[in-house]
């Protein structure tokens, strides 16, 4: 039994010795403490708007959903040549959108009103002194609904650059606010900046504003700083 106690003993004194000599040849370095700051910056730009983006739809409503078919295509085709022309091309006409549905009334009961038709669109108007005609040409062969105009520019991704450009310098000095200590720019996230640009009202789509206007182009930047202590 006191053998036992004695190899025990031994071994034990052994690890203790083992564990110092470790110690004492192998220095663990120090490590500074760090902090971390993050803080979204933003950059706006409002320029001048060269172009606009037109968003409109034709509706068609039949009792039968075969004539309504039928119609919807007879003032897409109109809609086609009306846009050939005036000088439109294809990467200038987008087709977003087309839902089909059944239309009723609830006054005095259920009563079934037919199926309508809606084709949606949008279009690139380069020559923001041409829109109004286009509108109304539009409304003259069947265009029945107006969804607005988002005014935009040409170079709007260029102008995009500099917006993120400006949302960085926006965060640093940000950053530099909340800490006298040396920052270095660890992580950047590009977030959604959202500025509306549309013109929904008609009495704005027939006035000077559009030609007046300006528009705004923003970035939004999340960005994690390491603060070194």
């Amino acid at each position: 039994m006191n053998k036992n106690f004695k190899i025990i003993g031994l071994f034990f004194l052994f690890s203790i010795f083992t564990l110092v000599l470790y110690n004492q040849t192998i220095k663990i370095p120090k490590v500074n403490a760090q902090a971390n700051i993050i803080v979204v910056g933003e950059g706006y730009l409002t320029v001048k708007p060269d172009m606009a983006i037109l968003s409109f739809g034709i509706e068609s409503k039949n009792e039968n959903l075969s004539t309504a078919i039928d119609q919807n295509n007879e003032k897409i085709k109109e809609l086609n040549l009306l846009l050939n022309e005036n000088g439109f091309f294809e990467e200038d006409i987008t087709r977003t959108g087309y839902t089909v549905f059944q239309k009723y009334s609830y006054e005095n009961g259920e009563k079934f009103l037919g199926h309508q038709v809606r084709t949606s669109f949008e279009i690139k108007v380069k020559v923001l002194e041409d829109l109004n005609t286009l509108i109304k040409d539009l409304t003259e062969i069947g265009v029945n609904t107006i969804d607005g105009v988002t005014l935009t520019c040409a170079n709007k991704s260029e102008i995009y650059k500099q917006s993120i450009k400006l949302a960085l310098e926006n965060a640093k000095d940000k950053a530099k606010a909340l800490s006298d200590n040396q920052l270095d720019v660890k992580r950047i996230t590009e977030e959604v900046c959202y500025i509306n640009n549309l013109y929904r009202d008609a009495k704005l789509l027939n006035s000077d504003n559009l030609l007046n206007g300006s528009i705004t182009i923003c970035a939004k930047l999340l960005v994690e700083f390491e603060e070194i202590i």
